[in-house]
């Protein structure tokens, strides 16, 4: 996979810009290439990290591993536990947090609770067993020219589209209207892209006046 530098996406944005560095400076510039990237992150760049110190004896609840912005799935030994909602493991058994692998059998759920916590079920009554959290990683911004971002090359330049429209949006008018194919295309590739496959995006549409023949004879 290409990885791109921060002077290569900066490059692509300005080619969009007729290069007008006074109007948009390049500190501007680095911060809507990184809101971007956040944007374009959405469960694409992910990472796997281990639950320090492993599982404690008898312990339900367990952070959210550092480096991991949340959750997607849990590992149990290696073993893939099944995601169940607070909702739904709480109408299946009222006692679910006082079930334990000596009186309900081995742990075979996870349960999210916010972004920063998550449960197993049943509570594991030895400890010292191993927990893999697999979740969306928070992108590393891009700071001087020499830092990089390893994505497919149109996925790069979706990056730079959205930042082009992002930066537009302040001049308004015809100028923004014009760039809004840009927004639509990045939206068609993310969602090309992305593991939640129900989520909407959003979308905004761009009033146009209309001006009749008749009045332009008139005129």
């Amino acid at each position: 996979m290409p990885t791109f530098t921060l002077a290569n996406l900066k490059s692509r944005v300005y080619d969009r810009l007729d290069q007008n560095t006074a109007l948009y400076p390049s500190a501007e510039v680095v911060n809507e290439i990184n809101d971007s990237i956040r944007t374009y992150n959405l469960g694409i760049l992910q990472t796997s990290i281990h639950v320090p110190g492993y599982t404690v004896a008898s312990q339900l609840l367990y952070s959210t591993p550092s480096g991991v912005l949340y959750p997607m799935y849990v590992y149990f030994e290696g073993r893939k536990l099944n995601k169940l909602s607070l909702r739904k493991i709480s109408l299946l058994s009222r006692e679910w947090m006082s079930h334990t692998t000596l009186n309900y059998g081995p742990v075979m759920d996870w349960v999210p609770i916010g972004l920063d916590t998550f449960a197993i079920h049943p509570v594991d009554t030895i400890g010292g067993n191993d927990l893999l959290v697999v979740g969306v990683s928070e992108p590393t911004a891009l700071a001087v020219d020499g830092d990089t971002i390893t994505v497919p090359d149109e996925d790069a330049q979706a990056i730079a589209d959205l930042t082009v429209v992002s930066l537009l949006f302040k001049e308004g008018g015809l100028t923004f209207a014009a760039s809004s194919y840009l927004y639509t295309r990045f939206l068609a590739l993310l969602k090309a892209r992305m593991r939640f496959t129900t989520m909407k995006l959003p979308r905004y549409y761009v009033q146009q006046e209309v001006v009749s023949e008749a009045k332009e004879g008139a005129a």
